[in-house]
Parts: structure tokens; C-alpha cells; sequence
């Protein structure tokens, strides 16, 4: 059976972080999300939708997530039966995220708690995503031009035998919409391997990496001999050999 939603919007209120009665961790908060069509007054309807997360992803979004943020959720429908005082029986629909990321950067999010959540929605009136029509003109915008971490002497398996416990991320997805090269922020869908003992282990798949890239500049504690440099638009240049980093959060299962 199938049942897999991802939705978009703004959170209503700060999460509510709570612990079971034996330490599991469970935050609930609600997402306002615009439909995509108007009602007949010209306005867009607006969906608020009650949102639960365990463990892991739940303490991420009780620590990163405030009131008026734009979050990304990733999970399944969940309808939850329940009796009121009167005796009478309800049920209720939530959703249950697996992942949860950011959809903008903090200085996007400045502003805009208690809001209008059309207007600042990535097609709202102050998004300013979209380049102007009839002419070349566009937003100026701010993005490395040439950028690249100088490779050191130890290789990946000596990275790893320093770090101990910890994991090696292979993959990232979701650059253009869980980064922002301005405020540094990221939060995206990963892949990689446990590091336990100091040896790659077990694959672990779709779990959240969050931080911030100036502050992971700081954190760097050493740097690989595997430089590869990339030049995907044919005239700029990025690369980086592996890593070793401390200070970012991670949560999934």
C-alpha cells in the first residue's frame, strides 16, 4: 500500500516538544499551505495541517524551527481515532513526518511569524523568485564563482579511523530549495554509511543533515587527499576532497 505525502507551508506556532513516558521524544506543530487554485472571491484557500514527529527529527524541529518558517515535510497520512468528553467518538488526520527540511533561510523567515502566509510563500507577493517578464533584468543574486577546499594528506580511510563513530555522507540532494547562499543555512536529504570503530558500516539512506556553512568552516577538524573539482555551468569551478566535520545536526531514521 501506498502512503507517502510531502507538503510545503509555514508553521502556525512554535513546535511542542514533549517526552513519552519512557524518554521518546514527540514534537507536534501545524502547516499552513495554500492551495493551488482560488476561491471565488479571488483568494487562495489556505489548508492548515497538523504535523507529529518522533525521536530524532522531532528534537531537530523543536531546536531549528520557529513560528512563520517555511518547512518541508516528508511522511505518511495518519488518521487517529479518539473519544471527546461526551463520549463521542472522533477521528482526526495528522500527518507523521519521516523528514522534515528547511524551505527557506532565516533571513527569509525574519518577519514574517504570525503572518500572511500567502504573501509569503515561495509564489507570494514578496517571494521575488521569479525574474521580471518582457526584459533580461533579474533579481541580483549572491553565489560562489570559483570555490574549492585544498586537499590534505589523509585519505578517506584515515578520515574515517580519526572520526571513530560517526557517519560518512556519499550524497546530497535538494540544493535549490534546502540552501541559501545567503544566510548559509541548509537542510538536506542525505545518504551515506555508519563509521563505527573507526570502519565504514552500514548503509544508511534519506536521513537530514542541518547546519549552517560558515559555521561548518569553522568545525572543519581535517581534510582529505581525494580533491575532485566539478564545473557545472562550463565556466566556474567547485570541488572539495572528504571532510572531517563536527557540529552538524542530522536526524532520520
Amino acid at each position: 500500500m501506498l502512503n507517502r505525502i510531502i507538503l510545503m507551508g509555514r508553521l502556525t506556532h512554535d513546535p511542542e516538544l514533549r517526552k513519552t513516558q519512557s524518554g521518546v521524544s514527540v514534537c507536534s506543530f501545524s502547516i499552513a499551505v495554500d492551495r493551488d487554485y482560488k476561491a471565488q472571491n479571488g483568494e487562495k484557500e489556505t489548508d492548515f495541517i497538523d504535523i507529529v514527529t518522533w525521536r530524532a527529527t522531532a528534537d531537530f524541529v523543536s531546536k531549528f524551527f520557529t513560528k512563520g518558517r517555511m518547512a518541508v515535510v516528508e511522511g505518511r497520512l495518519q488518521i487517529r481515532a479518539w473519544q471527546d468528553k461526551e463520549g463521542n467518538k472522533r477521528r482526526s488526520a495528522e500527518v507523521v513526518a519521516d523528514n522534515v527540511y528547511f524551505g527557506d533561510s532565516r533571513r527569509d523567515s525574519d518577519g514574517s511569524s504570525g503572518g500572511n502566509y500567502a504573501n509569503n510563500s515561495y509564489g507570494g507577493n514578496n517571494g521575488g523568485y521569479s525574474a521580471p517578464a518582457g526584459g533580461y533584468a533579474a533579481p541580483v543574486g549572491i553565489s560562489p564563482y570559483t570555490f574549492y577546499f585544498c586537499p590534505g594528506e589523509k585519505d578517506q580511510e584515515a578520515l574515517m579511523a580519526q572520526m571513530g563513530e560517526g557517519l560518512l555522507i556519499s550524497s546530497m540532494t535538494g540544493m535549490h530549495a534546502g540552501a541559501s547562499a545567503v544566510s548559509g543555512d541548509f537542510s538536506l536529504q542525505s545518504n551515506g554509511f555508519r563509521v563505527e570503530n573507526g570502519k565504514k558500516g552500514k548503509a544508511i539512506r534519506n536521513f537530514t543533515v542541518a547546519g549552517n556553512f560558515f559555521e561548518l568552516l569553522k568545525h572543519v577538524e581535517a581534510v582529505g587527499s581525494d580533491l575532485k573539482l566539478d564545473t557545472p555551468s562550463g565556466s566556474t569551478c567547485f570541488g572539495s576532497p572528504s571532510l572531517l566535520v563536527s557540529g552538524l545536526s542530522m536526524a532520520g531514521k
